[in-house]
């Protein structure tokens, strides 16, 4: 006697919906030959979507970067033509708040901290507050524009740290562009006999403080990059909190024992340090987004670097009115050019 079998019912919601159906009783799938060329058309203009989404999601943020940083220069600018003599340490100590605010919120007050952050943490905060302190004093004696420019020099010292240490190899657009920053240092430095100082020209002593400045700021990307190869990216939260609480500890330390630095105003070191910290961290946050992403990590930094020069630019013209003389207009021309060469 032959047994009926039962009606074989489909399931619609499977697995691989491009080309499979389940059966909801015997618990097997069945091709279907006749719309696996539509549902494969279906799935790859979704992946090209998708794909085309991320890399219009990727240079979104590599210009909210650039904005960032342009502003950061901004606002250490509007800080350092104050009327009042600034107090710099209790502007960095503020900065240094709050970043550890916005890390500690951003990673939900959940930490794991490490002994091997301590070394990297030490030179960073120093190395910060440094850079931070003489680019203040730069941007009192050479204008905003000028300091922003040989700030994105920086990218120059990690390049030079991976040939030395790492090995990289050494190119020659790199050796082109590093011909161009020098060039491009004597062009905006440069002053006619006879003439003093005037909004044009640099003040004497710029050169000295902003290259104090470039080391210190290059130092730290050698040391972020360091991190990254070392640690594998982690305890990204973790070693900006404990870095600031180095930089803090230091302002701390002077400020007890200068009290020329101890006046200040919470409308001015106060404000003027939370702005400028909250752009600090928002411009971390989208970096390590960005070195996470598909696009090529010298793409990103010359997009960010050649930018935020545009960016600080364009707004000193408006903000703070300086104008530079045909020289050093030249120099900054050579400048961007140079940050271009040596990324590539």
């Amino acid at each position: 006697m032959k047994i009926a079998e039962k009606p074989r019912k489909y399931k619609e919601n499977c697995l691989d919906r491009a080309c499979k159906s389940c059966y909801s009783e015997q618990n097997f799938s069945k091709r279907c030959t006749d719309k696996e060329p539509e549902h494969a058309i279906q799935k790859q203009t979704y992946s090209d979507h998708e794909i085309l989404q991320k890399h219009r999601m990727n240079y979104v943020l590599v210009f909210l970067t650039m904005m960032s940083v342009g502003i950061q220069y901004v606002i250490a600018g509007l800080y350092a033509r104050k009327g009042s003599t600034p107090s710099p340490f209790v502007f960095m100590l503020f900065i240094s708040l709050t970043v550890i605010a916005f890390y500690s919120a951003y990673n939900r007050f959940q930490f794991s901290f490490s002994k091997e952050l301590m070394g990297y943490s030490l030179a960073f905060g120093f190395c910060f507050g440094m850079a931070f302190l003489f680019q203040v004093l730069a941007i009192q004696r050479g204008g905003v524009t000028l300091t922003s420019l040989l700030l994105s020099y920086s990218l120059i010292l990690p390049t030079l740290f991976g040939i030395f240490v790492y090995k990289d190899s050494v190119t020659v657009t790199f050796l082109a562009g590093l011909c161009l920053v020098l060039l491009s240092l004597f062009l905006i430095n440069y002053k006619k006999r006879g003439r003093a100082d005037n909004r044009a020209n640099v003040q004497t002593g710029w050169l000295l403080l902003a290259l104090s400045a470039f080391l210190g700021n290059g130092m730290c990307s050698i040391i972020q990059t360091s991190l990254q190869k070392n640690l594998a990216g982690q305890y990204k939260a973790e070693f900006m909190i404990s870095s600031m609480a180095v930089t803090i500890v230091i302002c701390v330390i002077v400020l007890s024992l200068r009290k020329a630095y101890r006046s200040f105003s919470l409308r001015s070191e106060g404000m003027y340090g939370v702005l400028c910290g909250a752009f600090i961290a928002c411009t971390n946050l989208l970096v390590m987004l960005l070195l996470v992403s598909n696009l090529p990590v010298s793409l990103i930094f010359t997009l960010i670097s050649a930018g935020s020069v545009i960016t600080t630019y364009i707004a000193s013209r408006f903000i703070f009115r300086e104008k530079l003389n045909t020289m050093q207009n030249i120099g900054l021309s050579i400048g961007l050019l140079s940050i271009v060469l040596v990324t590539i």
